[in-house]
């Protein structure tokens, strides 16, 4: 390895964790490595660091190995099947993830990072009502908990049962009153709702917190055009279209409003922009045969 001659495993170790705090981890990857191969090779903490650093040069494959080597040697290693469960997420192997999560459940069934982990693994599943029951967990073990409070809420959402995610929004901002998906988040179900003026007033909130989130400009166009105010409509899709121009979704927003203007011209513009963009966007091809269809 290079970095260490005649050193014991305390100081090999000490010396790993001290590359990692600092972001050196391919340092801390030959520590790591050293004392497996030629100081103890049954010693837990060792491949479990090795899997961290591996995880975070990006070997996603091999850390999970190196995770599976700390389990084999001490299988209520906590931190290894929730690295291990996390690792999973990121490769999109959700039912794995979820049983490493479990694992840790049998261990310590009060562990509110297993719950919430388990939950947004569920949720990829689309098991929504399973995720609200393991974001309810989390929430008995620590009502402050505020990714969990957001999360059901997105989860009811998905599942539109809107008046109960807006309460589980109002909740995480009394915990986090400035973070702007939170509020872009209670703005998408108070417009479904049917309440506007109250889903502007969220969207203004999350825009005076974060300028650049394309998606409240455009939901605060779309909320404009539900009760009839186009021109602010289009001030808003314009602003989201200033950030990124090519948002084909925008561009078909803003050509529906200038319908309602009965400004055809400027409409097959919009159209003929989004097409630009996607040329199978199969509503706007629809929208501009129909609009052909009025010369």
């Amino acid at each position: 390895m290079g970095l260490f001659n005649r050193s014991s495993k305390k100081s090999v170790i000490k010396k790993a964790y001290e590359f990692s705090n600092k972001g050196q981890y391919q340092e801390a990857l030959e520590c790591y490595e050293k004392i497996i191969l030629e100081i103890d090779s049954t010693y837990a903490k060792a491949w479990y660091g090795k899997g961290v650093a591996l995880a975070e040069l990006g070997k996603k494959e091999e850390s999970l190995n190196a995770y599976n080597k700390t389990l084999e040697l001490d299988s209520h290693f906590v931190d290894a099947w929730n690295n291990k469960g996390i690792t999973l997420v990121e490769l999109m192997r959700y039912e794995e993830a979820i049983n490493s999560f479990n694992e840790i459940l049998k261990i310590d069934p009060k562990h509110a990072v297993a719950w919430y982990l388990k939950g947004i693994a569920l949720v990829e599943l689309m098991r929504y009502e399973e995720a609200i029951n393991s974001f309810d967990k989390v929430l008995k073990i620590d009502p402050k908990h505020f990714a969990a409070w957001n999360n059901k809420g997105v989860v009811l959402a998905k599942l539109e049962k809107h008046l109960e995610a807006i309460e589980c929004y109002n909740n995480a901002l009394i915990i986090n009153p400035n973070d702007a998906d939170l509020w872009y988040n209670k703005g998408t179900s108070l417009r479904e709702l049917g309440k506007y003026q109250e889903a502007v007033e969220s969207y203004n909130k999350s825009l005076k917190l974060d300028s650049g989130k394309i998606e409240a400009w455009n939901n605060m166009g779309s909320t404009f055009k539900d009760i009839a105010k186009y021109h602010e409509a289009i001030r808003c899709y314009d602003t989201a279209l200033n950030i990124d121009p090519q948002l084909e979704d925008v561009w078909f927003n803003k050509g529906l409003v200038f319908i309602e203007l009965e400004n055809y011209p400027e409409a097959m513009k919009c159209y003929d922009k989004a097409l630009e963009i996607n040329p199978e966007f199969e509503l706007a091809l629809k929208f501009k045969k129909e609009l052909l269809a009025k010369k």
